[in-house]
């Protein structure tokens, strides 16, 4: 288990341009493409029961947990042999070759995956503006390593988006609304519509989110 860092690489794209490595910046940077405001003391604990302690963050863009070591920014190649990472009492687990973050529950845990959508600014012409799509833009951070760096060039938007999961016999079912949770829950049907009408759930929150899993734990 010893190798289970390495730099991530896309079988798509020369290893030459795959690149992540980045200076240590001086000066505070806001990780607008990272769940956590800045890299944070954290553990990686694997299915072999090897424990690492790491600076972690969550990368948007890509969906990798990235770790500092030496000055540089490093993904976990291999996810499937994770058991869990902890940064700050938050845990997030793999899912998918990605990490969803667990935010309550037990026989029923509740989790929220974290994704983004890029935009890049359009460029006049004679025409008007044009833009490039995301796919494009995706494909252009990665090509020359800028999606792991702290700082996106500023050509580049991010827009945060959230979905939340329910794991019911270790399948991962999306509950963004209350059709979906009550589709996997029909016999709390009524339960779950009276907790929403008598708290106004509001869906896009995931401390109301999570006040509603309570109750068909």
């Amino acid at each position: 288990m010893k190798f289970i860092f390495y730099f991530i690489f896309y079988f798509f794209f020369f290893a030459s341009a795959l690149s992540v490595s980045a200076q240590i910046n001086d000066k505070p940077v806001k990780l607008v493409h990272y769940v956590l405001d800045s890299f944070t003391n954290g553990t990686v604990k694997t299915k072999s029961g090897e424990v690492h302690s790491q600076l972690l963050n969550y990368n948007l863009v890509t969906q990798e947990m990235i770790f500092e070591q030496g000055g540089k920014y490093l993904a976990i190649a291999y996810p499937q042999e994770i058991e869990m990472v902890l940064i700050n009492e938050r845990k997030f687990v793999p899912v998918n070759n990605a990490f969803y973050e667990w935010l309550g529950g037990s026989t029923f845990p509740l989790f929220v995956e974290y994704t983004c959508t890029i935009k890049e600014q359009g460029t006049q012409t004679g025409f008007g503006t044009t833009h490039t799509t995301a796919s494009t833009s995706f494909k252009s951070l990665i090509k020359d390593g800028a999606a792991y760096r702290l700082q996106l060039p500023d050509e580049f938007q991010v827009i945060p988006e959230f979905s939340y999961y329910i794991r019911k016999k270790r399948q991962y079912y999306k509950v963004n609304n209350e059709l979906q949770i009550t589709r996997l829950f029909p016999d709390k049907k009524q339960v779950i519509k009276d907790w929403i009408k008598n708290n106004h759930t509001n869906f896009s929150r995931p401390e109301e989110l999570i006040l509603l899993v309570e109750q068909i734990q």
